[in-house]
């Protein structure tokens, strides 16, 4: 029995060892996985800053090596309340002879002819053209859908056609091209969205629409407190206005709760603004 018991004992021993030389090799084998992985991120991110240098150098080499310099716009602020502006071009030719003649193109808005400037010649190469505007001087809004998914393919997409048919009406596009021989080579046609200045009086208005579920609800906020006076939401079926009612005032936020999605296909708000300015906007349409 004594003898049982000794060798029972001798085998927990060997393999209480086995066990333990076991955990001290895998522990041994996942300290080297753990450095494998940190050298590959080492190289992946040397490799990753290497491409980034190499896509600037290539930047650098391509834009000396191009016939126009980059296009630099500036625009006056002064007038931009009353929707007025005037904004400031400058470039170079380099591939420049005396009978170059340039010419500056600019489109605005849902003008569908571009309107041709000749420009002032600063010095040889150099050029400069001012374009006076008409920015639409209005707040902007953000809106934010969230809908039962059997319904909110369709009303997403309505939304996003109106926001980007917003965008190209306060876009300006414009390019430069130059004669020489009857040979006419034209820069990049390059496109600045206006709407933000003339926004800088109202903000940025966020609309969140939430038709998940049975209680759904409006939310609408504005980045700058104190300057809306209350909020009304329309609610029509087509254009056949159907109900009119107040947002609830929270300061700077309007909610509106328990609404009826049966109960109309389009939405709009009215903002008042305390200085006496109203916009009207649609939120929503199915």
């Amino acid at each position: 029995m004594k003898y049982f018991n000794y060798v029972v004992a001798m085998m927990l021993l060997v393999s209480l060892i086995i066990n333990v030389k076991l955990l001290n090799h895998l522990e041994s084998v996942e300290n080297q996985l753990m450095n494998l992985a940190n050298q590959q991120q080492q190289i992946i991110s040397r490799v990753d800053g290497q491409a980034g240098e190499i896509r600037v150098v290539m930047d650098d080499i391509q834009k000396q090596q191009s016939w126009i310099s980059e296009i630099n716009m500036d625009i006056n602020s002064q007038g931009l309340e009353k929707g007025e502006t005037d904004v400031n071009f400058d470039w170079q030719i380099k591939e420049f002879t005396k009978d170059s003649k340039v010419t500056f193109h600019y489109n605005f808005g849902d003008q569908e002819e571009y309107t041709t400037i000749v420009p002032k010649e600063t010095q040889t190469g150099f050029y400069k053209v001012e374009v006076p505007l008409n920015v639409a001087v209005v707040p902007r809004f953000e809106i934010h859908l969230m809908e039962r998914s059997n319904d909110s393919g369709n009303s997403k997409q309505k939304i996003e056609e109106k926001l980007q048919e917003e965008y190209a009406q306060q876009s300006l596009k414009y390019f430069v091209s130059v004669t020489q021989d009857d040979i006419v080579k034209s820069s990049e046609i390059q496109t600045q969205y206006l709407g933000d200045f003339g926004s800088q009086s109202y903000g940025v208005i966020n609309v969140d629409l939430d038709f998940q579920g049975e209680h759904n609800s409006i939310f609408v906020s504005n980045y700058e407190e104190g300057l809306i006076k209350k909020v009304e939401l329309l609610q029509y079926q087509n254009k056949t206005l159907v109900d009119e009612e107040e947002m609830q005032s929270e300061g700077a936020h309007f909610s509106l709760n328990q609404v009826d999605p049966d109960n109309f296909n389009r939405l709009v708000i009215k903002v008042y603004f305390k200085n006496g300015e109203v916009f009207e906007k649609e939120i929503y349409q199915r």
